[in-house]
C-alpha cells in the first residue's frame, strides 16, 4: 500500500510539472510570434554584470558589446564625452557620468551596426529588456521614423511637475486614451524615461539619428535626449517589453546598484527596494 501510495504522489508531482512545462510552452510560443521577423541588438557589458543579466533574457538576439564612458581611445566615446552635458555640475569622472556616457555611446554603435549591415526591422535593446507581450508584424509599424516599445510616461515640460503628474495618476488617464497598435507621441502631453527598447525600422532612420545627433550642441542621458529632440515619433501598445532590472539582482549599471525597477505598459509598477522616491502611487495601478 505504502509503494502505491508512494507511486501515485510521484505520478502526482510529475503532471503538475508537465502541466507547468506545457502552460509555459504555451505563454512563450504566444509571446515569441514574429520574433524571427526583427533584429534584436542587446547592448550589454562585458562582464560578470553583464553575463549575469543576459541569462535572464527571454529572446534570440545579437550581442552588441556595450562601450564604457571613461574608454577615451574610443573614438564614438570621445565625441560623446565633448558634448555630454552633466546636470548639476556632475564630476565628469564619476562613475555615474561615464555610465552615461557609455550608454549613449552604445546607442550610437547599434546605429552604426544597423547602417554598416544595412538591416531592417531592428530593436535596439538594453539588457534590462525582457519580451512580455507578442510582438507585432514588422510590416504594420512606421518605417519613417523610431518607435518606442518600452518607458515610462514623464511630464512633458518640467520636473518639478514629476509628484503632481504621478501622484494623480496622470499616466494611467492618458494610457486609456492609447489604441491597441501605433500611436503618435504628443510630446505636449508626455515624455519618456528609458531608452531600453526603441524600434528602428531600418538604415535611412538610423542615418537621420546620426545625422541628427552629429548636429546636436550638446547630449545628455540617452532617453532624455531621445524625448527632447523627439526623436521618436510613435509608441507602440500594449508594450513588447517590460523594462526589469531588478530580476538579475545586479542593479543598474549607471545609478550603483539602485536601478529603476520595473516598468510595464509605460507605467511603474515595482519601485527598486533600495530607492526612496520614484514617484510610485500603488493608488495608480
Amino acid at each position: 500500500m505504502k509503494n502505491n501510495r508512494k507511486n501515485l504522489q510521484k505520478k502526482t508531482v510529475h503532471k503538475r510539472k508537465s502541466s507547468r512545462k506545457r502552460k509555459s510552452s504555451r505563454i512563450q510560443r504566444k509571446t515569441n510570434t514574429n520574433l524571427q521577423k526583427y533584429n534584436l541588438l542587446v547592448i550589454s557589458m562585458d562582464n560578470e554584470n553583464g553575463k549575469e543579466r543576459r541569462k535572464f533574457l527571454n529572446y534570440p538576439y545579437t550581442f552588441i558589446k556595450g562601450l564604457k564612458g571613461n574608454d577615451l581611445k574610443n573614438t564614438i566615446v570621445t565625441n560623446v564625452n565633448k558634448k555630454f552635458f552633466s546636470r548639476y555640475n556632475q564630476d565628469r569622472k564619476s562613475s555615474k557620468f561615464n555610465g552615461f556616457v557609455g550608454n549613449f555611446s552604445s546607442h550610437i554603435k547599434c546605429y552604426h551596426y544597423i547602417i554598416k549591415n544595412n538591416l531592417k526591422n531592428n530593436v535596439i535593446l538594453e539588457d534590462d529588456s525582457i519580451l512580455s507581450n507578442k510582438l507585432p508584424y514588422p510590416s504594420k509599424l512606421p518605417n519613417d521614423s523610431l518607435t518606442l516599445f518600452s518607458g515610462r510616461l514623464q511630464p512633458p515640460k518640467s520636473w518639478r511637475e514629476s509628484e503632481k503628474f504621478h501622484k494623480n495618476c496622470t499616466p494611467k488617464k492618458i494610457i486609456k486614451s492609447f489604441k491597441k497598435g501605433i500611436n503618435l507621441i504628443d510630446y505636449d502631453k508626455f515624455r519618456f524615461t528609458q531608452s531600453n527598447a526603441i524600434f528602428v525600422p531600418n538604415k535611412e532612420v538610423a542615418k537621420n539619428v546620426i545625422n541628427h545627433m552629429k548636429k546636436s550642441k550638446h547630449y545628455k542621458s540617452m532617453d532624455l535626449y531621445y524625448s527632447k529632440e523627439k526623436l521618436v515619433k510613435y509608441l507602440y501598445y500594449p508594450a513588447p517589453f517590460t523594462h526589469d532590472d531588478q530580476i538579475a539582482k545586479v542593479g543598474s549599471n549607471i545609478l550603483k546598484g539602485k536601478g529603476q525597477g520595473i516598468i510595464k505598459n509605460y507605467v511603474l509598477i515595482k519601485p527598486p527596494s533600495k530607492s526612496k522616491n520614484n514617484y510610485f502611487y500603488p493608488h495608480c495601478l
